[in-house]
């Protein structure tokens, strides 16, 4: 184990140790009750997936694709950057990135709360719930993620479009600002 005690919280260094290995001793640590700080997450994949719920992690710097995800009922902090599919499948709980967060951000949640405070990968600024599905844009049926970029294709940063979402089972619109694209979103699609 690579971790130092201090009160009521755990650190635990990620860096280049197996996932499994880490995920389990956040895992320990939360059945002790305890907050968890990973340190040097050095971008790494899957860190606290499945973390269950009135539990706190706080990954220190970056970390890469489906971070959290499967959350049920975890706050969940990342101080920087996270990779695609931060939040995949979340029930319940809430994720904050601190910077930029990939593509398909929040993909199939059912519920919780998914805040990025820096740029992401497609998304609109809509302080939407976790879980909400964007079904139209402007009256244009968004089926796929695909339809939802060529529905925004032509729009600017700064211009408003109306945005149809679905919650449950009922339908709710509500106009969006957009704002600017991340770079590599642009030039992956230019």
């Amino acid at each position: 184990m690579s971790a130092t005690d201090r009160a009521n919280r755990i650190e635990l260094q990620a860096a280049d140790r197996p996932i499994r290995e880490v995920n389990d001793e956040i895992r320990a640590a939360l059945a002790d009750g305890r907050e968890v700080l990973v340190r040097d997450a050095r971008s790494r994949h899957n860190l606290g997936v499945g973390l269950p719920s009135a539990s706190r992690v706080r990954f220190e710097g970056s970390v890469g694709y489906y971070c959290g995800g499967l959350n049920d009922g975890a706050m969940i902090e990342i101080e920087r950057n996270a990779g695609w599919g931060v939040g995949e499948a979340m029930a319940r709980g809430e994720i904050v990135v601190g910077g930029y967060a990939g593509m398909a951000a929040g993909a199939s949640m059912r519920g919780g709360l998914l805040h990025i405070r820096g740029d992401a990968g497609p998304r609109c600024g809509v302080a939407m719930k976790g879980g909400d599905i964007i079904v139209e844009v402007d009256g244009v049926a968004t089926d796929t993620i695909g339809d939802l970029f060529n529905a925004l294709e032509d729009n600017k940063p700064g211009e408003r479009v109306e945005v149809v979402y679905q919650r449950g089972a009922r339908r709710r619109a509500t106009t969006v600002v957009l704002s600017r694209r991340a770079r590599h979103v642009q030039e992956y699609f230019s």
